[in-house]
């Protein structure tokens, strides 16, 4: 009886979170797998990173080896962390709008204007961008460049968690940074240069730095590699990101909320046998008792 009584409390709450209007723009962790961290930037708090949890702007998350985590965007992005990652979400602000679907994942589209800015300190990101208003914008900085991307799926991979220890000694000589692009067109600048990405290709580019001051890194030169179809390894990723977002399109426990939920943090209750709730040695990922 127990259980049933909580099954209908996370049920009258996911009605309520998924009816109204998104009043803030809000990051849903759907998936996290080994060792995850989260990071409140603006007080250097961390805590493991759990499938659920709610986040915004002024947040980053480090993924450790055979690690990775999947976000879903109120302005129906998603980004998978790779292994070895850290990315930092920021900017991410978007126009209040009515919230007409159970999860953010069934968006088809931006539903209102929105600004993200995501930074890639290391490793490699998978996205998927829903079609942008005209007015939104959406942009990943890393020390090796950035791309502007808008309604496309890609993968994007700057300096490697090793080779960002080498530049924070100050020895770190050289790199090669890519992106690939399954659907859509993606602008890549590296060095104040601009490579156009079309779908079904990968642009990869030798980078050379200059000596500097410890932890900054200046490019001297920039070499673009031969055009590629696209590398196997990121189509790869590519249809992973594909399967995911279908498994979520799918869940029916997943509920995005479509309210100000003030702190950010959604903790209905579930069952903790869940084998949704099992990263891929098994292991329980879900502490908070999320939703899905």
């Amino acid at each position: 009886m127990k259980t049933i009584t909580h099954f209908l409390l996370w049920l009258a709450l996911a009605s309520a979170l998924s009816a109204g209007t998104v009043e803030k723009a809000i990051v849903q962790v759907y998936l996290v797998k080994g060792d995850v961290t989260l990071i409140e930037l603006a007080t250097g708090e961390t805590q493991p990173l759990q499938r659920g949890d709610l986040i915004g702007e002024g947040y980053a998350i480090e993924t450790q080896v055979n690690s990775s985590a999947l976000l879903l965007f109120s302005n129906g992005s998603s980004i998978n962390v790779t292994p070895e990652t850290y990315l930092n979400i920021a900017e991410f602000s978007q126009q209040p709008y009515e919230m007409s679907v159970r999860n953010y994942a069934l968006l088809g589209q931006d539903p209102s204007p929105s600004n993200t800015t995501l930074e890639l300190h290391y490793g490699k990101v998978v996205g998927n961008v829903r079609k942008l208003t005209p007015q939104s914008k959406y942009v990943i900085n890393s020390p090796t460049g950035s791309a502007g991307i808008r309604g496309t799926t890609f993968v994007y991979a700057t300096i490697t968690k090793s080779e960002a220890v080498q530049a924070s000694q100050g020895n770190l000589q050289s790199t090669v940074t890519s992106l690939s692009v399954g659907e859509g067109v993606v602008e890549l600048v590296v060095d104040g240069v601009t490579y156009t990405v079309p779908a079904g290709e990968s642009k990869v580019i030798e980078i050379s730095f200059e000596d500097g001051t410890v932890g900054e890194l200046r490019i001297r030169v920039a070499e673009e590699l031969p055009e590629t179809d696209l590398l196997e390894a990121d189509a790869i990723l590519l249809r992973k990101l594909d399967d995911e977002l279908l498994e979520a399109q799918n869940n029916q426990f997943l509920i995005s909320p479509g309210g100000d939920q003030g702190d950010l943090v959604l903790t209905p209750l579930r069952t903790q046998d869940d084998p949704t709730n099992l990263d891929n040695v098994g292991q329980s990922t879900n502490f908070t008792n999320s939703p899905f």
